[in-house]
């Protein structure tokens, strides 16, 4: 595939694999024979790859020559050099490069001697060996020794300056290997083999194989890193500077004094990010949080604590929140703080605060003591929760339960009421009924019972019907009839039908109709309005024992304004929003006094609603009263 010796490839995936091996076992091993057969091992290897790389190459795919000298022994050196580096310190690794750097002059020296022994002296060869090695290994071997302290030193910088940019170990070593083996390659092929005419080739292939490799000894080296030598891996940067001098006291020193600052620098950006954190979670906390110091000088506030209030973070300082509490909660709200920073204990109380547009917020306040290592107590955590909304439903429950309680009240008095003032014509009723079967009364005396008869029969009949009435416009029964009215006819008739009985009474009664009969034709039910201006006009009747009762409407915009006007009994101010409430009288005793069931003026409200009107009251007690009902002009 694309001309690529897969058999050459294979093998030469192999040996990579079984260097990486050897190296593994060789370190682990030094661990108990000790750090020298790691050096032993490294210098024998250096001499192998040196021969190999002059000597042995490998086509693997068209113009891509690769040695296994140079691609396996050298990369997999440079790496056990790079591993060393990273799991020992800076003395060791760099006893091991003056190691191998001795033993490559050594061997070198030993390389040219020979070599020049073998140019310059005749020699018997009785077994026909090669020697053609002699002529470019000692050249090669020379290069080789001066680079490596090139290839280490730029192990190790290249390596510090990639781990600041690459965090992912695994790629960090192989970056860093990578471009050291690059600028190697060109150095060592084009100083060893800079008279051959393929140096080209050799550089080029050199750094192919050399990145191939490279793959598995990386992961090679992570692993050992990661899974094996962990108790001696640390991930930091090393000071690369100390492989290559020893540090004078002073360095030393200076170095301390440098790690020291380090550590501080880390405490401080440490410090800095909890505050951070601290102070984020303080601004998107839920509730309002304050700090006090050891006295309960309010000394900070959060933004949601000001939302709460409406106060800003300086008028919340010091005691300047008190200020804008409620007056009444005050006095005692001193009293208990002063009283738990004295005695150093935790607080929880319920108050509220005024803000400036007027409206009262409910707060839920809770503090605790805030103390050192030594136990000492140096000021107050606290928060403030916003319970308006559950203070007002408790509001509304207690004004829930006092309604109910008042219509169980109301219910009671009703059934009592009701009950009388249903028994009482019932009564007259079934005793008139049973006195007519009596022959001993006479005619006259009859018709008199007849009377009385019909009499507390209508009486029933209104009571009845005031109450299914009643039940009609609660359950939205209800229904209207609308057609043209003339509103001056049902004054009129209102005035045959009540001017009697305000008469006997001894009482002015006035009608005063505020337009033409041809203007006073109406769209409306004229049966409810019958019965609204009747109920009122009765009311008016009953309750007023001198004076006048007076009867008209006006005409005022769009609404026609309809209203009864006495001078009776008056009704108290307090009473105006109950009185149309079903079953209710502006007081107890008026029942005694003048009978009735509290119905009369629940059903003017409730047909002056269903016509599209309202109705209201303007009274004083013993001044009289003027009921008003607003409808819609509609002709």
């Amino acid at each position: 595939m694309f001309g690529i010796d897969l058999y050459h490839t294979a093998i030469l995936t192999g040996e990579t694999i079984l260097l990486s091996l050897f190296f593994l076992f060789v370190f682990r091993l030094q661990r108990v024979v000790g750090i020298g057969l790691v050096y032993a091992i490294l210098s024998m290897i250096g001499y192998i790859q040196v021969y190999l790389s002059s000597t042995v190459y490998f086509e693997i795919a068209p113009g891509l020559l690769i040695s296994p000298g140079s691609a396996v022994l050298f990369a997999g050196m440079m790496y056990a050099v790079l591993m060393f580096y990273i799991r020992e310190d800076a003395t060791e690794t760099r006893r091991l490069i003056f190691a191998m750097f001795v033993s490559n002059m050594i061997m070198s020296s030993l390389l040219m001697v020979y070599d020049w022994h073998l140019d310059n002296f005749e020699i018997v060869n009785p077994n026909n060996s090669h020697l053609s090695y002699m002529n470019n290994s000692a050249w090669v071997m020379a290069v080789n020794t001066f680079g490596l302290i090139l290839d280490v030193f730029l192990i190790i910088v290249i390596y510090e300056k990639v781990a600041k940019l690459i965090k992912a170990l695994y790629w960090r070593i192989f970056v860093a290997m990578g471009l050291m083996q690059i600028i190697n390659s060109i150095f060592f092929m084009g100083l060893s083999f800079w008279h051959s005419p393929e140096v080209f080739t050799l550089i080029y292939s050199a750094i192919i194989g050399k990145l191939y490799t490279g793959l598995f000894f990386s992961a090679f080296v992570y692993i050992y890193l990661r899974f094996i030598e962990t108790d001696k891996f640390k991930p930091e940067v090393l000071p690369y500077k100390g492989v290559f001098h020893s540090l004078t006291y002073r360095q030393k020193y200076e170095m301390m004094v440098e790690e020291k600052q380090a550590v501080q620098r880390q405490a401080a950006q440490a410090l800095e990010l909890n505050e951070l954190k601290y102070q984020t979670l303080i601004r998107m906390s839920p509730v309002g949080i304050f700090l006090t110091d050891a006295t309960g000088y309010t000394v900070y506030v959060n933004p949601r604590w000001c939302e709460i209030t409406g106060l800003t973070m300086e008028e919340a300082l010091g005691n300047g929140w008190l200020d804008a509490t409620v007056a009444e909660d005050r006095e005692w709200i001193v009293k208990g703080w002063d009283k738990a920073t004295v005695e150093s204990s935790s607080s929880t109380v319920e108050y509220r605060f005024k803000r400036q547009d007027g409206n009262v917020t409910w707060v839920l306040g809770q503090a605790i003591p805030e103390v050192d290592s030594e136990g000492t107590v140096v000021g107050y955590v606290g928060t403030i929760t916003d319970i308006t909304l559950l203070k007002n439903f408790e509001s509304e429950l207690r004004k829930a339960k006092t309604k109910a309680e008042e219509g169980e009240r109301l219910k009671t008095m009703f059934l009592q009421n009701i009950s009388h003032e249903i028994r009482t014509p019932l009564n007259a009723i079934c005793g008139s009924a049973n006195l007519l079967n009596d022959n001993y009364f006479s005619a006259e005396q009859k018709d008199n019972l007849i009377d009385i008869i019909q009499t507390s029969s209508a009486k029933l009949l209104a009571i009845v019907t005031d109450i299914l009435t009643v039940a009609s416009l609660d359950t939205g029964q209800e229904k209207t009839i609308i057609r043209k009215t003339a509103l001056n006819g049902i004054f009129t008739e209102l005035e045959e039908k009540y001017r009697q009985m305000a008469e006997q009474k001894g009482l002015d009664f006035i009608i005063q109709p505020g337009l033409s009969y041809e203007a006073s034709l109406i769209q409306t039910d004229r049966s409810k309005l019958l019965r609204i201006l009747s109920n009122l006009i009765s009311n008016a009747i009953k309750f007023t024992n001198e004076g006048f009762v007076q009867a008209g409407y006006t005409l005022e915009g769009d609404q026609l304004v309809l209203y009864v006007k006495d001078s009776g009994i008056g009704i108290d101010e307090s009473l105006h929003e109950h009185i149309f409430d079903s079953f209710r009288q502006a007081d107890t005793h008026i029942q005694y006094n003048f009978g009735g069931t509290g119905l009369g003026l629940s059903v003017v409200k409730g047909y002056a609603e269903l016509l599209g009107g309202s109705v209201r009251v303007d009274s004083a007690l013993g001044k009289g009263s003027v009921f008003f009902v607003s409808l819609p002009y509609t002709t």
